[in-house]
């Protein structure tokens, strides 16, 4: 194919891809850039080059630590959980039954809802603990009421996470 000819197909597709890296590329490139500097929001002119310092600092603070493992533990666990109960979900929707459209339809509502309107769902609905749902599920078999939120955060994020992303 004669180089005129490719540039000719090309050609259309360089001003998307100029935009894309320009706003994808060069945001990331100016968020290095300031990574590499110290800066004291209280006199902003006072900007040195600091390096690596900063990354240091953040690896060796033992709160960065315990974010680290928390992001771990909720993300292997919402993806395990969302894997397990899709698959289980495939498996028992594969058989025919009437009403199969209808529970399909219904199992993929959770990814139409906004991240943020769902947790706002689950912390008012399901979670609150003087009149939420899983509460009041929970004491019919004597458990006391629990403010899920304040006392369980991890448990009660992966099963908000599980729930909107299960497939």
């Amino acid at each position: 194919m004669p180089l005129g000819e490719r540039w000719s197909r090309r050609g259309p597709l360089l001003p998307a891809l100029l935009l894309v890296l320009v706003l994808t590329q060069l945001p990331m490139l100016v968020t290095v850039y300031y990574s590499l500097q110290s800066r004291n929001l209280l006199r902003p002119g006072e900007t040195a080059f600091a390096g690596l310092d900063n990354y240091a600092a953040v690896i060796g603070d033992a709160h960065f630590r315990g974010a680290v493992l928390n992001t771990v533990v909720l993300t292997a666990s919402v993806v395990l959980l969302a894997m397990a109960l899709g698959t289980a979900l495939a498996v028992l929707l594969d058989q025919k039954f009437l009403g199969r459209n209808v529970v399909r339809t219904l199992l993929i509502t959770p990814f139409l809802v906004m991240p943020a309107a769902a947790a706002l769902i689950w912390k008012h609905a399901m979670f609150n603990p003087l009149f939420g749902i899983l509460n009041w599920v929970l004491s019919p078999f004597g458990v006391e009421r629990v403010d899920w939120v304040s006392e369980h955060p991890m448990f009660s994020l992966i099963l908000m996470l599980t729930w909107q992303w299960t497939p």
